[in-house]
């Protein structure tokens, strides 16, 4: 006589099995009705292809690529005293690369050059606020505000670019002449002696170098 312990795996496998069947059954359904739902929604019986994803890489070197073609026409048409033309071009890479400070400094020069000196000051502010450091900035922002007829301020702007430009910056000389003549401008005179109008303005030409240094 068989104990139950040695009978019990036999029922055990027959459970296995039809659980096995079962399972194979259902697969062969589900893959059925698939079928069947696809024929319904495509009459191909395929879902249609998907869109190809977005390049993300290729999205960013294009971008990087308009952004270096508009900086370098504006630098050129600036360079040669095309300021409407460099003033539209950087007005289409500000458009792009709003947080580009080099692209502000550069806006700045050509709005000077224009003489919209409020317009430039506001775009060589935003170019320090992007980047501390971007020199130039400081340079432009002292002739902005000579052509604002604040020279306090000026002075300050050329004070601040004399600091960071260092020794062998080439512009540091005529930096410090700007410097000498606010300074003179700015002491107290006697009664009879000339105002500030005396002081030559800042020309378009004072431009410095669009690396910032």
């Amino acid at each position: 006589m068989t104990s139950p312990r040695q009978d019990a795996p036999r029922p055990a496998r027959a459970a296995l099995w039809r659980t096995a069947l079962l399972a194979a059954g259902v697969i062969l359904i589900s893959g059925a009705l698939l079928k069947a739902a696809a024929a319904a929604f495509f009459p191909s019986g395929k879902p249609p292809p998907q869109a190809p994803a977005v390049d993300a890489r290729a999205h960013a070197d294009g971008h990087e690529r308009d952004v270096k073609q508009l900086f370098q026409s504006s630098t050129a048409a600036l360079a040669g005293r095309r300021y409407q033309d460099a003033a539209r071009g950087l007005t289409s890479l500000l458009a792009i690369a709003p947080n580009l400070p080099e692209a502000h400094v550069n806006m700045g020069f050509a709005l000077l050059g224009l003489g919209k000196h409020g317009e430039a000051r506001d775009h060589f502010l935003t170019a320090t606020e992007l980047r501390r450091m971007q020199i130039n900035a400081y340079y432009g922002l002292a002739l902005a505000y000579e052509g604002l007829d604040d020279l306090v301020l000026a002075r300050g702007a050329m004070r601040s670019y004399i600091h960071l430009a260092g020794e062998k910056n080439p512009y540091r000389e005529k930096a410090a002449a700007y410097l000498d003549k606010w300074d003179m401008a700015l002491e107290p005179r006697s009664a009879g002696a000339g105002g500030g109008d005396s002081l030559d303005k800042a020309s378009p030409d004072s431009l410095v170098p669009k690396s910032g240094k």
